[in-house]
């Protein structure tokens, strides 16, 4: 079983393969990326480069910059969708603690909720 640390560790690295081959497909530089999600440059290498987690809201931004789904940019090479989409939601509390996450699998959709500390 992997420790927290280790899973951390594999999400960031899936993070930044993800989002830099995302980013890639849609033939956006990370200049570019970063303007559309309201962050620095440096912040999108950062992040590509396993340097540093996404802040919540940038992790959001991202996802809504490049229209995917939030599961997309945890996604394993060679695990299927469902698979992703489960472990993305077992999962999402741990990183993002004051975040909740709803699905309506009749739209194929999922809804991030992030709860202000108070």
């Amino acid at each position: 079983m992997e420790t927290l640390g280790e899973t951390m560790n594999l999400v960031l690295k899936l993070i930044a393969e993800n989002l830099k081959r995302l980013r890639k497909e849609r033939r956006l530089t990370q200049e570019q990326l970063a303007e559309r999600v309201g962050v620095m440059t440096q912040t999108i290498s950062n992040i590509e480069n396993s340097k540093s987690y996404p802040e919540f809201a940038t992790l959001c931004g991202i996802i809504h910059a490049l229209e995917i789904r939030p599961c997309d940019i945890f996604k394993e090479p060679g695990v299927d969708d469902f698979m992703t989409e489960e472990k993305f939601l077992s999962k999402i509390s741990e990183f993002f603690p004051n975040t909740a996450v709803r699905t309506n699998m009749a739209e194929r959709k999922t809804y991030i909720i992030s709860h202000a500390r108070g």
